[in-house]
């Protein structure tokens, strides 16, 4: 009897001791560089029963992250395209297991490979992700905001771009900037066509590029590589429609709608327009474009523009827009660059609204009926433009203007009757305001490097 205890104790102990199983993480590197690698391939086999194997790939960062892992030991073969194997074995036993840094060494690359890496949707190098923008399937006739919605990890809502969780804060273009702080135009001036690939990084500050020491000022930015056969020449999109709408309530039984996009590019000296026209309440631009408050902070002589922020109303809306955006270097080693853009935009909104009510008893039985009428228009002009001068290596002057200008005019009238057994009553009411502000800034740094020093004037 003791015998059959003791043998069922030791058989239950040696169940739960097989099924105790563990959590593993590592980081697979780049042995030269140090660098992160992400998409390595990972094969786990138990050294007693080889056949069993298991699969896993790296994430972000090169992170390693498997989740469970009976108890043993393990061979542990990881690859990647242009790296060597790497093989190692380790054991599993304890809850959290680290099997600490995983270094590939850079194997010798054989034109089929490179072929086949260029098929990738997305590689990563240090803090910049890169997406293979052929990869992925647009329309034809689709602009870069089209493009950016089907890559993982980057969301588009109302103009806004963010990626890694991060709000964008610049366009650049080939390494340009691209309508200054404008994402939301920057997104539809250009066609997705045109994109080789989309590199999402951590941009530093202009002082901090200068000098060399992250300051804390960087931001998230996107840069839009081009194809190199697109650098000369021009391309773009125009779009017209026209409807007759007889039964319609607005004003306008016409309709129309017409727009598009494009850019003349010369190596380095580029122009993109783009533009919007229409009376069907479409808009192309955010709030803040419409509004022309986006990177305008500063003073005005009348007040910043942003008292004068105002949603657009209900109603239906007739639409002017244009963008335009001008980038140029001149000069040995590019020694003088310049960038800027101008928006305009301009919208009417007229909204009609009728209201009548019935009153019965015990109250006195009347009648009241309201009649109102609104048109606003709103005007807005918006320059930003970056002149860069580099009077040597370790000299720089980088002048910034900007300027923005807004106006608003609404205008309500209102008329209202009431009749019945409490008599007859009239009221007219009618409202209009003109209200406008700008803003105008101008920030010019000289910056010169003595040593590691850097000096602002």
């Amino acid at each position: 009897m003791k015998r059959l205890l003791l043998s069922t104790l030791f058989l239950l102990f040696a169940v739960a001791a097989f099924a105790q199983k563990g959590a593993v993480s590592g980081t697979v590197l780049d042995a030269d560089t140090g660098e992160s690698v992400a998409g390595a391939v990972l094969e786990v086999a138990p050294v007693e029963t080889p056949d069993q194997k298991q699969y896993f790939t790296s994430g972000y960062k090169g992170a390693v992250a498997i989740p469970s892992l009976s108890y043993g030991e393990y061979k542990l073969t990881v690859s990647f395209l242009g790296y060597n194997n790497y093989e190692t074995t380790f054991k599993v036993a304890a809850g959290k297991q680290n099997i600490g840094t995983i270094e590939l060494k850079p194997g010798v690359r054989i034109e089929t490979v490179v072929k086949e890496a260029k098929a990738l949707r997305t590689s990563q190098k240090g803090d910049t992700v890169s997406y293979n923008a052929g990869a992925f399937r647009v329309t034809s006739d689709a602009d870069v905001e089209g493009l950016l919605k089907k890559m993982p990890g980057i969301t588009v809502s109302d103009g806004t771009v963010e990626a890694q969780g991060e709000e964008i804060k610049k366009i650049f273009v080939d390494g340009k900037e691209f309508f200054g702080e404008d994402v939301t135009t920057a997104i539809k001036s250009l066609p997705a066509q045109a994109v080789d690939r989309v590199e999402v990084y951590n941009k530093l500050s202009d002082a901090a590029e200068f000098s060399g020491m992250d300051d804390g000022e960087g931001y998230k930015a996107l840069n839009i590589v081009t194809h190199a056969n697109m650098r000369q020449g021009q391309f773009g999109k125009l779009y017209a429609g026209y409807g007759y709408d007889a039964e319609t309530k607005t004003e306008a039984k016409n309709k129309y709608v017409i727009g598009g996009n494009v850019n003349i590019f010369n190596g380095d000296s580029r122009v993109s327009v783009i533009g919007l026209f229409n009376n069907i309440n479409q808009q192309n631009f955010s709030f803040e474009d419409i509004l022309g408050v986006s990177g305008s902070s500063g003073r005005g002589r009348r007040g910043s523009v942003g008292q004068y922020m105002m949603r657009p109303q209900s109603g239906v809306a007739s639409v002017n827009a244009i963008g335009v955006n001008y980038s140029d270097t001149w000069g040995k080693r590019e020694q003088v660059s310049f960038q800027g853009s101008y928006f305009f935009n301009n919208t009417d909104t007229k909204n009609r609204s009728t209201i009548d009510k019935w009153y019965e008893s015990p109250m006195p039985v009347d009648t009241l009926s309201t009649r109102g009428y609104s048109d606003t228009e709103s005007y807005n002009h918006r320059f930003n433009a970056r002149l860069e001068w580099k009077i040597s290596e370790n000299q720089n002057l980088m002048i910034r203007p900007s300027f923005s200008y807004q106006s608003n005019d609404p205008l309500s009238t209102t008329q209202g009757w009431q009749f019945g057994e409490s008599g007859y009553s009239r009221t007219e009411n009618m409202s209009d305001a003109l209200r406008h502000g700008y803003n105008v800034r101008t920030n010019a740094v000289y910056r010169t490097k003595l040593g590691l020093s850097l000096i602002h004037i």
